[in-house]
């Protein structure tokens, strides 16, 4: 989305003396998940309406105006007439774009300043991250982004609590805050930040690698720090205000904010921090069960080790207080969902190794520890770091240590097999049994995982969602849909006939998630023989499989 292009223009000596031509950009921060976008869509409309007062906030931002405001599922869905009576119709964000990093547009006080700009601070915020005093996650001076004294590296510094994968601890994610030790962190590509309930992606652009980069850094830091700036090794104080620490929970060597992010169904889901400073996400079951309970911990304890399925490190319960409550301590933290990483522009190649990556737990669950997770949607597809990219699977509560299962009532609607759908609803079992000529029992087994994985794949490339049963027509729309890309896209065709190979009607013919890990590996080294790199695609065979550029 960025512009990264720069003037390569040497101006003469009659010249010289002439402002330097534009920089552009060096970095951007990119919103990445709904919340996010949400937020930053609201900042763009609070600048708009107060121009003189957002002048700094308005120079860092670009944004647009959104062109799929809404989105209707009738339009997806539109020859399955039983879907289209059930669709609904979802908002969209009115603008979207990106914070940006410019030397163009320096911060004043040698500092990028994010927040949310209430009260006082307003004039202060350079990347405004909220509308004022909408999101009491966000603070009015929440952190900020400088270069060091010292080796000119970009670091961040948290007032209030920022998530973020650790550079020198690959695998893991620490919490920042003022009390955190450490404070600060270097921001480097592609790394994702978390703030509140929302997620932003930060890279860097080609303008961080060239010459003119450099110079107008330098001039930037003496007209801030002086002559001596790179023997300075303190941050100038002052930058942020210093603010009451947020309300906490512990118990033994864990802690977490009270007030949760995210909601599942029968659980909040908040993020927390070992002692040692690791993130972690603690879940809080809403209906507490000593029985529900046990199951969790059995099952975790059966499925511990793999490096793609979340892990569980220690639960709680109080069943004798007068609100009864459990907490589930869980790593690795993850900083999406799957839902959220069409938006982060990363190519086909690292959405099918997040792909390869969940089938390979599944294999894992399914093969070796002869388990069914059973609830396999986007949103419990976690990405803990986009590059190199790394999946894992979350949310086992409904998981059992089983080949086969008869408890229709697990899993999400729009992500249950055919064979699932054909025990609860008699009708469809007869449409599905007369088109394809399908015997269907009374349980089902680990191809049910496969097809909601397959389906959730479907949904998140495609950007097309039902919130129905699976009918006999909506499966035929479906798979035409991934033959038409198949053929007009050489590049995803192999991943394509993964998907036709998993969305089929008899589960007896669908692929394992063994066999789909081993096809999808082997097209992941296909992918590197050609060259084709994770960072960016340049060829142009993979230009238009960028995820942000589907419909």
């Amino acid at each position: 989305m960025a512009n990264t292009e720069t003037s390569t223009c040497t101006p003469d000596r009659d010249t010289a003396s002439a402002s330097p031509p534009p920089l552009g950009p060096f970095a951007s921060l990119v919103p990445l998940n709904r919340d996010a976008r949400e937020r930053f869509s609201s900042a763009v409309q609070t600048i708009l309406d107060n121009p003189d007062q957002w002048e700094r906030a308005r120079n860092n931002l670009r944004w647009e105006h959104n062109r799929h405001e809404s989105v209707s599922t009738n339009s997806v869905f539109s020859d399955a007439e039983d879907v289209a009576q059930e669709t609904t119709v979802y908002a969209h964000p009115a603008y979207i774009g990106e914070y940006l990093f410019q030397l163009d547009h320096p911060p004043r006080q040698g500092a990028w300043i994010l927040g949310d700009g209430r009260g006082s601070f307003r004039t202060d915020v350079d990347f405004l991250l909220t509308a004022p005093h909408t999101s009491r996650a966000i603070a009015g001076r929440h952190a900020l982004i400088y270069h060091d004294k010292r080796t000119r590296r970009l670091l961040l510094r948290a007032n209030h609590k920022v998530i973020a994968p650790s550079p020198s601890n690959p695998g893991t994610s620490i919490m920042l805050n003022r009390k955190s030790d450490p404070q600060t962190m270097e921001l480097v590509r592609r790394h994702e930040l978390r703030i509140g309930t929302c997620t932003y992606l930060f890279d860097y652009t080609d303008a961080a690698t060239s010459t003119q980069y450099s110079v107008r850094l330098g001039d930037f830091m003496r007209k801030i720090y002086g002559e001596q700036w790179q023997g300075i090794n303190s941050l100038t104080p002052g930058l942020l205000s210093v603010t009451p620490d947020e309300q906490s929970m512990r118990f033994g060597k864990y802690s977490w904010p009270i007030g949760a992010f995210a909601e599942g169904t029968f659980g909040q889901v908040v993020a927390g921090t070992t002692i040692s400073g690791e993130a972690i996400a603690v879940k809080r079951l809403k209906f507490p069960n000593g029985n529900d309970l046990a199951k969790i911990q059995k099952v975790m304890a059966h499925l511990q080790g793999h490096p793609h399925i979340v892990q569980l490190l220690d639960c709680f319960a109080n069943s004798d207080a007068k609100i009864p409550e459990a907490y589930c301590f869980y790593r690795p933290f993850c900083i999406g969902t799957l839902i959220d990483v069409y938006r982060a522009n990363i190519p086909l190649q690292s959405f099918i190794r997040l792909t390869h990556q969940y089938f390979a737990a599944l294999a894992y669950m399914h093969e070796e520890r002869h388990t069914m997770h059973r609830d396999i949607k986007p949103s419990n597809l976690g990405v803990q770091h986009l590059e190199p990219s790394h999946g894992v699977l979350l949310d086992l509560d409904d998981a059992i240590a089983a080949e086969s299962s008869t408890d229709h009532q697990k899993g999400t609607i729009a992500y249950l097999s055919p064979e699932v759908v054909a025990m609860k609803d008699p009708s469809l079992k007869i449409e599905f049994s007369t088109k394809w000529g399908v015997e269907f029992t009374e349980s089902y087994g680990p191809e049910n995982d496969n097809w909601a994985l397959a389906m959730s794949i479907y949904h998140v490339y495609f950007r097309k969602i039902h919130r129905t049963l699976t009918t006999p027509q909506l499966v035929e729309f479906i798979r035409e849909d991934i033959q038409r890309e198949s053929e007009a896209n050489s590049s995803f065709a192999p991943l394509g006939d993964v998907l036709l190979a998993l969305l089929v009607v008899d589960r007896s013919q669908r692929m394992s998630a063994s066999m789909v890990a081993r096809e999808l590996l082997l097209v992941l080294e296909a992918g590197q023989k050609r060259g084709i790199s994770e960072a960016s695609d340049n060829n142009e065979d993979t230009s238009a499989k960028m995820l942000s550029s589907r419909p």
